[in-house]
């Protein structure tokens, strides 16, 4: 407000300095009132604008003070898997603010929570659209456009989001898993190779490039894929039975059965599991097994046998 009131004292100065100047040169006289009322009408439109200006500045910090305390509001609700208390937070940043990329983003991961993929896809487009280069919204929109089984569209979010940030695993991961869903293995393959490159403890994309090698064709392959797999979470039951079937396909039984029985015991609740241990097991012991069974067949024949001699002698004596 000072700043408002010097200009105004200003304003009354320079025109009282006209009247005083009006009486000393005649010519101005006439334009006294003129100069008098345009100065006075100029301070008050500068007054008024200066107020105005205040009065937006303020408003910007508390509209800025809002914004951070809302986004710091549903950063806290996320964090603690309250989805839809962290959605109202952040439509109070979104509706006050409209291009706030990373919140549009965070909005969306709340409404993936929720299972409300279609809106959640609607969010991921609108932070893209402010933050173009924001490689995680492409990826999470990839993930939301697959659970929706809309796999081209997936595969293009992906690529998009590998060309934003190229050393993104789960961008790999996700190109890769669209790719099978596509029936393009091959490059399936080389996706999940770029995956496992930047993390390679990364169990699950050994165990997908395992279940693709061995539809292709290539066992072996396929079977060191599950092999470091196992490595990387030795408790991935998954790739134990999977493990155990390739093993079997190569005509190794013994190692099939030890695979079968690792995946049992890190899931001992799977029929098939046990179903397909049972199997491996006849088939390492098919010898042994056989001829427990013809001798169990034959023990009724010879048991008949004997009754039919002791008839014989009956008869003959």
């Amino acid at each position: 407000m000072t700043n408002v009131s010097l200009t105004l004292v200003l304003a009354a100065s320079i025109a009282a300095l006209v009247n005083v100047l009006s009486r000393r040169y005649k010519r101005l006289k006439k334009y006294r009132w003129y100069l008098t009322v345009f100065i006075m009408f100029a301070g008050v439109m500068v007054a008024f604008f200066k107020i105005f200006s205040a009065d937006a500045q303020i408003g910007r910090e508390e509209m800025a003070e809002i914004v951070s305390k809302a986004v710091h509001e549903a950063m806290v609700f996320s964090e603690l898997r309250r989805s839809e208390e962290a959605i109202r937070s952040y439509n109070t940043v979104i509706i006050d603010k409209q291009n706030f990329g990373v919140e549009w983003y965070n909005y969306a991961n709340n409404l993936r929570e929720l299972d409300s993929l279609v809106r959640a896809v609607a969010s991921y487009d609108s932070a893209v659209e402010y933050s173009p280069l924001l490689h995680e919204a492409w990826c999470n929109r990839g993930l939301t456009l697959r659970d929706l089984e809309r796999y081209e569209e997936s595969l293009n979010s992906y690529d998009i989001s590998i060309n934003c940030r190229p050393d993104c695993p789960e961008a790999w991961f996700g190109r890769a898993f669209n790719l099978w869903k596509l029936d393009r293995l091959e490059e399936a393959v080389t996706s999940y190779d770029s995956a496992i490159s930047y993390r390679p403890n990364f169990h699950q994309a050994w165990h997908n490039r395992g279940i693709d090698l061995w539809t292709l064709g290539r066992k072996k392959e396929s079977l060191a894929s599950y092999d470091s797999a196992i490595v990387y979470k030795h408790d991935k039951h998954e790739s134990w039975f999977n493990r155990g079937y390739v093993l079997g396909e190569l005509d190794r039984p013994k190692e099939s059965v030890d695979s079968y029985d690792s995946a049992i015991i890190y899931n001992p609740s799977d029929f098939i599991y046990k179903v397909a241990w049972a199997r491996a097991y006849f088939r390492l012991h098919l010898i042994v097994v056989l001829g427990i069974v013809v001798g169990l067949l034959l023990i009724p024949l010879g048991c008949s046998l004997m009754r039919y001699r002791r008839r014989c002698r009956r008869y003959s004596s």
